[in-house]
């Protein structure tokens, strides 16, 4: 079974300032390897691009 990461995946980063934040994957560029995640920041949604090295989907 793979254990890849795809739109909608809910995931955590790992590190950075924005360790701990929970998001959902909205964008992924595989050949770049980074991906555009969404979160709730000070009660507004708010994306960003990380790298994939740096999150975890959660289960």
């Amino acid at each position: 079974m793979s254990k890849g990461i795809i739109i909608g995946d809910k995931v955590i980063v790992e590190e950075g300032p924005m360790c701990g934040l929970e998001a959902l994957i909205k964008k992924i560029d595989r050949h770049h390897r980074i991906a555009e995640i969404e979160s709730e920041i000070f009660g507004r949604k708010a994306r960003m691009r990380v790298g994939l090295e740096i999150i975890r989907k959660i289960k």
